[in-house]
């Protein structure tokens, strides 16, 4: 009997060291990580922002934000869940809160991040859409998360050159829904001329800087699509 009380003080101490320890570790590196999470967030806002030729914002400087007191004032729609928005038909969904802001020639733009399954876990994208008369189009996106898809297959959807292929969708390509080019059988497009017109039905052609891989840039179309199908109605209501 006493074995057994003796052991099970010996558990009951471990457990709680560890338990301090972890609640010490906590503590320590909560605030360093969410400085590293705003800091990326705000570099991905600034870079959406941006015109991919030109180098310069398609917003006052002045308004991109650099602090968290910047970002709450360009809050547009929020919820108290985690999520905004969850589509059955994308599987994907849309993170709060969803930001607003004006470019320099007055248009809205809603800065969307969102995610959709890839092939090891969410891919995670942020998006920047510019209102067009009764539609709107994706400006530029940046991928946020890919740390679960497979080093240099699916992780080369971080690589710049495969992130502009999914730039400058106007609304009738994005109100058709995205697809990524193995999931149409259009087959191979050897010039840019080509692949651009492409867009046009909604295609976004990667074959041939992705060998192999379908999973991870399917899931960053369907995470556009499912900021699609959100802005269709939020914006479609105004």
């Amino acid at each position: 009997m006493g074995n057994y009380v003796k052991t099970g003080l010996t558990l009951m101490v471990f457990t709680l060291v560890v338990g301090v320890l972890l609640a010490g570790i906590y503590v320590l590196t909560k605030a360093p990580i969410e400085k590293a999470d705003l800091s990326n967030q705000l570099k991905a806002m600034k870079t959406v922002l941006t015109d991919p030729e030109s180098g310069k914002f398609i917003v006052p400087e002045q308004q991109i934000p650099t602090s968290t007191a910047q970002l709450e004032k360009m809050v547009w729609r929020k919820t108290d869940n985690e999520t905004v928005f969850s589509s059955s038909v994308w599987k994907g969904f849309i993170y709060n809160p969803v930001y607003h802001i004006l470019s320099n020639e007055g248009k809205e733009i809603a800065i969307v991040s969102g995610a959709a399954s890839g092939y090891g876990g969410n891919v995670k994208i942020l998006a920047s859409f510019i209102k067009e008369g009764n539609g709107f189009d994706l400006y530029r996106l940046e991928v946020m998360d890919y740390s679960q898809e497979t080093p240099g297959l699916g992780a080369k959807i971080s690589e710049e050159r495969v992130k502009e292929r999914f730039f400058d969708f106007s609304s009738g390509s994005l109100t058709k829904g995205l697809k990524v080019d193995k999931d149409t059988g259009i087959g191979s497009l050897s010039s840019p001329e080509a692949i651009n017109g492409a867009k046009k039905d909604g295609v976004v052609y990667v074959s041939d800087l992705m060998t192999g891989a379908t999973i991870t840039p399917r899931a960053v179309t369907n995470a556009i699509n499912t900021m699609t199908e959100y802005l269709s109605a939020e914006w479609g209501d105004e």
